[in-house]
C-alpha cells in the first residue's frame, strides 16, 4: 500500500534526524492549472502538509520557509506557522 510505505519513509526520516534540524526549505508548488484560486489551495494544502512534516524535524528554534501563494489558505498557514 502506497500510504503506508509513504509513512514508513516519513518515519524513517524522522527517527534519522531526531529534531536536530536547524532549517526547512520547501520550494513545493502543485502542477498549475490556469486556476489560480485552485493552484493556489493545492499549492496551500502541500505547504500545510510540508510544515507539518516539518514540526516532526526541526529542532527548537528551527525555521520553515515554504512558497505560498496569496488566497484560500494564505490566513491558515500563517495562523498554524506561529509557534
Amino acid at each position: 500500500d502506497v500510504y503506508k510505505r509513504q509513512e514508513k519513509i516519513k518515519q524513517k526520516i524522522i527517527d534519522y534526524f531526531n529534531n536536530n534540524v536547524d532549517v526547512v526549505l520547501s520550494d513545493a508548488a502543485a502542477n498549475t492549472t490556469g486556476n489560480k484560486a485552485l493552484d493556489s489551495y493545492r499549492t496551500g494544502d502541500l505547504c500545510l502538509n510540508a510544515m507539518n512534516f516539518a514540526k516532526k524535524l526541526l529542532a527548537e528554534n528551527g525555521i520553515f520557509l515554504s512558497k505560498i501563494f496569496m488566497g484560500s489558505t494564505f490566513e491558515e498557514i500563517n495562523i498554524k506557522a506561529k509557534p
